[in-house]
């Protein structure tokens, strides 16, 4: 027990001592560190869990290796006979390659943006800089995952978004860069973000509501009324409702679009001084209409489906 647990330490420190080794080289070489500034946002994993899953194909190459040579000089593999030398001389170097090509594809891709473009990056790479002129656009593909393509339509990187680099579309957009397929997604990723900072006026006229038990998602504060996004188990329907400053309701989301009874909504966002854009969703993969309406004529702008934006 003893022995087999030093072994595992041995192997804990062999594959620590090769990430610092590899780390330390792909960074003193390759790193570009003066790209990588404060003013950098991160946007595909991060780069030491590049290095962390390239150093584990290396050392899985190599361990691998060594086991398959020890067997060929011990007496295990003597029903081989002569054709050890087959072993030895094609069969392992030949499954080495195959492992080394595994794990090169298995690296993961490190990128991140500034005002300078899209940054990407793999361990013992130089970082290739995009510049944002020259970044075509960024579609939606499936299910919050999303593709950047350059100028003559090459994939570029491809990203889940997640909450951390949701604000890369925005971003992108910013400079110039169509962005296909993302404003439902951006929806429910900043449904959470205060809209405005005015809520604290707000609170005890929400306390003072049917709805003060209520969880509020989003929100958005108009001309003597608040718009709220509510969600939990206590409203799981019809759960964008407007309230006046007495505290009474103002409308309910289903008095605007038919049939919104039993649609449950998951994002709201503030389009306009007079217009909000609500999300509805029909499954968990999100496949749903974003309805923009007018707050004040209760009146439907525009409805269209998810994957058409």
């Amino acid at each position: 027990m003893g022995i087999e647990f030093l072994a595992l330490i041995g192997l804990f420190l062999f594959i620590l001592g090769m990430f610092c080794l590899r780390y330390f080289i792909g960074e003193k070489f390759f790193g570009g560190r003066k790209c990588i500034n404060k003013g950098s946002y991160p946007l595909s994993s991060r780069r030491v869990d590049s290095y962390i899953l390239d150093t584990i194909g290396i050392c899985f190459v190599i361990m691998y290796t060594v086991v398959i040579f020890q067997l060929a000089e011990s007496n295990q593999l003597a029903l081989w006979g002569t054709w050890n030398w087959v072993l030895e001389v094609l069969v392992i170097p030949f499954l080495g390659l195959i492992m080394f090509i595994t794990s090169y594809f298995l690296r993961k891709i490190f990128s991140f943006y500034n005002e300078q473009g899209l940054f990407i990056s793999t361990p013992f790479n130089h970082i290739r800089n995009i510049p944002w002129g020259k970044i075509k656009e960024i579609r939606l593909k499936k299910n919050a995952y999303f593709e950047v393509l350059g100028c003559q339509n090459q994939v570029l990187i491809r990203f889940f978004l997640s909450q951390k680099n949701a604000p890369f579309l925005d971003y992108a957009e910013s400079q110039g860069v169509s962005v296909r397929g993302s404003k439902a997604y951006k929806m429910l990723y900043n449904s959470n973000v205060r809209l405005n900072d005015t809520l604290q006026e707000w609170k005890h006229v929400i306390a003072h509501s049917s709805y003060a038990k209520n969880d509020i998602l989003a929100y958005g504060v108009f001309q003597n009324f608040i718009v709220l996004l509510f969600m939990d188990t206590k409203i799981n329907e019809n759960n964008i409702i407007a309230i006046n400053s007495d505290g009474s309701t103002r409308w309910t989301i289903s008095e605007i679009i038919p049939d919104s009874k039993s649609v449950s909504y998951v994002a709201m966002s503030v389009e306009s001084p007079e217009t909000i854009s609500v999300l509805s969703v029909l499954n968990q993969q999100y496949q749903g209409v974003i309805s923009t309406i007018n707050v004040y004529t209760c009146q439907i702008i525009s409805q269209i489906d998810r994957n058409e934006i």
